[in-house]
């Protein structure tokens, strides 16, 4: 009977110790996802009931899905609320529930999202976007973005990601959507600005109107570094229910310097945008470096391609 007892409590101890370890495990683990880029636009492969979509990781916008995905997983709407884009256009959007999203073998469950026109900037290559992925879908996680080598890794502990020969830098997020925002300088630090950064766009830099106006009247920017003119219109990008409603004159120019935190960037070119209360840093940086965000401590972390 001693020995059955002693047996008994054995397994269980086992047991307990098995659930301890793989919980543990699952926190320490870090998951890479094979990634595609078309024109910058990073496309991860993600599942829903057994089903690989592709979506656009965007982090600068909620994370949604296509009207067509709704209705072939026969989804309740659960809310509708007021949404906004960039640009400032509006619409009422439907809200559901995902109960599990997976990429690769990495899973999130319950996730609430966003039901819009995705739009298909891939046509033309026959490639159908199913939705965007966006930064609430990493809260309290870790994602790091390599394009070069076409991967995007996640974990929930910052244990097993190396961060070597990085800046690091803290930030804030913006909205329900988590958007990270960093405290930026430019040329000799006497003009700082918040930026948005948004793999969703396909720019580089975008810089708000305000903060080049400034650059401009303490003669940072110079007439000779003025390299351009479009208007609004005539810029192809779109936020998530349309394009710009507006005539404004954007200009190209290219600033001395960025610095985000101890990343200095030289000889930086740059786009004014309309945007009146962030500038942005778009898909094109992700050339550059290996980008990773800590949502879970709010640390960003650039390492530079050799």
């Amino acid at each position: 009977m001693i020995r059955k007892r002693n047996l008994v409590l054995f397994l269980s101890i086992l047991v307990l110790l098995l659930s301890i370890s793989l919980s543990f495990y699952n926190r320490l683990k870090v998951v890479t996802i094979p990634i595609e880029l078309y024109s910058d636009f990073i496309v991860v492969p993600t599942t829903i009931n057994g089903i690989t979509y592709h979506f656009i990781l965007d982090t600068g916008a909620p994370t949604c899905i296509s009207e067509d995905i709704f209705k072939k997983l026969k989804l309740e709407v659960k809310d509708s609320i007021k949404g906004v884009d960039f640009f400032g256009n509006k619409k009422w959007v439907k809200q559901t529930t995902i109960s599990s999203l997976q990429l690769k073998n990495f899973e999130i469950n319950n996730r609430t999202v966003s039901v819009v026109k995705v739009l298909q900037p891939f046509k033309h290559k026959k490639i159908v976007i199913d939705g965007y992925l966006g930064s609430d879908t990493f809260t309290n996680l870790i994602i790091k973005i390599d394009t070069k080598n076409k991967q995007l890794k996640v974990s929930k502990s910052h244990f097993n990601m190396k961060h070597e020969k990085t800046s690091s830098v803290k930030f804030n997020t913006f909205g329900t959507q988590n958007t990270p925002l960093l405290l930026t300088s430019y040329s000799d630090g006497s003009c700082k600005d918040t930026t948005l950064f948004d793999t969703g766009s396909r720019r580089l830099y975008e810089i708000k109107m305000d903060s080049y106006n400034k650059l401009i009247s303490n003669n940072s920017i110079k007439k000779e570094n003025i390299i351009g003119t479009v208007a609004s219109k005539d810029n192809y990008s779109s936020g998530l229910f349309g394009k710009h409603n507006d005539t404004t004159i954007n200009y190209f120019a290219k600033i001395d310097s960025v610095s985000i935190g101890k990343l200095v960037m030289h000889g930086f070119p740059v786009l004014t945008c309309s945007n009146k209360h962030y500038s942005i840093i778009g898909a094109q940086f992700l050339k550059y470096g290996i980008v990773t965000f800590d949502f879970k401590n709010k640390v960003f972390f650039f390492e530079p391609y050799k």
